[in-house]
């Protein structure tokens, strides 16, 4: 997303009526979980380069946390 910044689309996100569970994908790594765990609330981050099935775990622990 060039012209947005992820974390503009997540507080974009949280003015929703019905707030859905999100996570973050990015290349920014560490610098970008201490600004989120301080004012951003996501299930998880994942650091580029990934791999499905990374991706899937964290997308099943969420299902199970909602469960």
């Amino acid at each position: 997303m060039p012209e947005v910044f992820g974390c503009d689309v997540i507080n974009a996100i949280y003015r929703l009526e019905s707030v859905p569970e999100t996570g973050i994908i990015t290349g920014c790594g560490e610098r970008l979980k201490s600004i989120v765990n301080k004012t951003l609330k996501v299930n998880f981050i994942i650091r580029k380069p990934f791999n499905s099935s990374e991706l899937l775990k964290c997308i099943n622990k969420v299902f199970d946390e909602v469960k």
